[in-house]
Formats: structure tokens, C-alpha cells, sequence
């Protein structure tokens, strides 16, 4: 139970409220967190907050605010679940089928010429999924303009991953040849894994099965890495069902 007033409190209720992205970042010398962001239609100043389940308080205080299933604050005193990036992994699978325009055979390797498999460690990187949210505010003379609703525009996932640049087999050096080298390849299609946290618990896995990569680029430091910008699409944009035509990202957490 919060009140307004005691020991510091103050309590804001925002109604009518809309995520509008969530953007997920991992670095190698951080944890793994997520960055909300979205909008209310009001925000307004109310006495109390009943926190746990079963309605409102008996007698009734003036001015509460509750739910009937209480708020959602599982873990949040918890320091043993979160997700260290130090452990991330990613699995990248080049799908020559949803591509478009043909790979080429240069310095005696083929570029995308077949489906292949990379795997490759991170060392940072963000995925980020945008709403596109529109709010419809008339203009009223002699008062507050306030919203009537919104609308939601199209969907993206997008986002970039980081590496250090290695020779390994199926690495991030071939990774990169092969997306500068093919460069009769219109439309590229990858689908991505991020094990973020790695094998073990607590730990995330995103799964975005139909990317479009871009042209990697490199960062010199004390090590070479690469840095590579991606965008999620959904798997077939003529299916008539959402298992198909809205599925750019699958996020799986285990705890």
C-alpha cells in the first residue's frame, strides 16, 4: 500500500496508456536491459495505491487506486536475475530461398551462393520494437487539448549487433566477405538468434526468423570489430493468419 504524502510518496496514475517501443540493449561490460517508452492520454495526482489483489480497500478511501488482480511486481527486489551480456551468443542462417538476386563466386569462394550457417560471440548490440504510434488530438478552444485515442502505425523490428572481427570458420570474417562480396544479392534473408546470457539461467533468447542485413562496417580500436545493422520482416506478408504475416520477433525468457 502506497500513500500519497507518506514518507516521501507521491502517486501519479496516467490512464489511457500505449507502449510505443521497447529497445533492448546488451553490452559486454553491462546487463542486458530494456528501455520502455509510450504515452497516456492524462496524468493526475490520486491519494492511494492498494497494491495487492481482491479490489478496493474496505471502508473505501477517496481517492484509491486498485486493481483486481493486484500489479505486476514480480522480482523486482531480486539481484540474482539478471542477465549478464558477457555470455552472448549468436546463430545466424542464411536462407538462399527468401533472398532475391543470386550470390557470386569470387577469390575462389562461393558468396551466398547456398544456405549457410554463422555463428558468432557478441560483444554488444540492440533490438528495438517500434510501434509507430499516432495520437489523435483535436484542438479546443479555451481548454487543455487532450486525446481521443490513438492508432497504431507499422510495426518495425530492427536493431544492430557487435563483434570482434575473428578468422574462426563460419565466423564473423566470412560474415562480413560474404555480404560485401555478393554484391549481386538484392535482398538478403538471415534468420537470427540472440542467446542473450547465454545456456544458462536467467537468460533471453530473441528469435527473428526473416532479416535483412546491411553492409557491415568496422570499428578500429584495440581490437577490429564489426558492427552490423539489421531488419526484421515478417516471415510471409501475403498470409492471411498472424502466425505468418506478424511474427518479425519471438522473445523467450527463462528464469
Amino acid at each position: 500500500m502506497y500513500t500519497t504524502g507518506t514518507d516521501g510518496v507521491t502517486i501519479y496514475k496516467i490512464s489511457d496508456c500505449s507502449v510505443g517501443s521497447a529497445s533492448v540493449d546488451f553490452d559486454i561490460e553491462g546487463l542486458a536491459q530494456v528501455a520502455w517508452s509510450g504515452q497516456g492520454k492524462k496524468i493526475k495526482e490520486v491519494t492511494q495505491l492498494k497494491t495487492s489483489s481482491g479490489g478496493a480497500t474496505s471502508p473505501a478511501v477517496a481517492g484509491e487506486e486498485h486493481t483486481v488482480k493486484g500489479l505486476i511486481n514480480e522480482g523486482i527486489s531480486s539481484t540474482s536475475n539478471y542477465i549478464r551480456q558477457k555470455l552472448t551468443s549468436l546463430a545466424i542462417a542464411f536462407d538462399l530461398s527468401d533472398s532475391t538476386g543470386a550470390g557470386e563466386a569470387s577469390d575462389g569462394e562461393d558468396q551466398l551462393l547456398a544456405d549457410k550457417t554463422y555463428n558468432v560471440v557478441l560483444t554488444g548490440g540492440n533490438i528495438t520494437i517500434e510501434n509507430n504510434l499516432t495520437y489523435l488530438t483535436p484542438e479546443t478552444l479555451g481548454s487543455v487539448n487532450q486525446p481521443l485515442g490513438h492508432v497504431m502505425g507499422t510495426r518495425s523490428v530492427s536493431g544492430n549487433f557487435t563483434c570482434y572481427l575473428n578468422s574462426a570458420a563460419d565466423g564473423s570474417m566470412d560474415l562480413l566477405e560474404d555480404l560485401h562480396e555478393a554484391d549481386d544479392m538484392i535482398t538478403n534473408s538471415f534468420d537470427m538468434t540472440f542467446s542473450i546470457g547465454g545456456a544458462s539461467a536467467p537468460k533471453v533468447a530473441v528469435a527473428v526468423p526473416n532479416c535483412h542485413l546491411e553492409l557491415p562496417t568496422h570499428s578500429i580500436d584495440d581490437v577490429i570489430g564489426v558492427d552490423v545493422n539489421f531488419h526484421a520482416l515478417p516471415a510471409d506478408l501475403s498470409s492471411a493468419t498472424a502466425s505468418a504475416s506478424a511474427n518479425e520477433v519471438t522473445i523467450t525468457y527463462t528464469s
